[in-house]
């Protein structure tokens, strides 16, 4: 299995049930790797893990 698409599921359990499940999914195609993208694994993760606060802070606040 490859490293990213193992990565992809290990964040699969945050998006049930959850109010912004298209947001996120946004934010999770963005930082896909492809040509133009050289963000690490590990990177990735971050900013998936950052993006996710984000929203959840922002939808707390409505």
């Amino acid at each position: 299995m490859k490293l990213q698409q193992k990565t992809s599921q290990n964040f699969r359990h945050l998006f049930r049930n959850y109010r912004q499940e298209d947001l996120l999914a946004m934010v999770e195609d963005s930082i896909q790797q492809d040509d133009e993208n050289f963000v690490t694994v590990v990177g990735r993760e971050i900013i998936f893990v950052a993006c996710k606060s984000i929203i959840d802070t922002v939808d707390g606040c409505n």
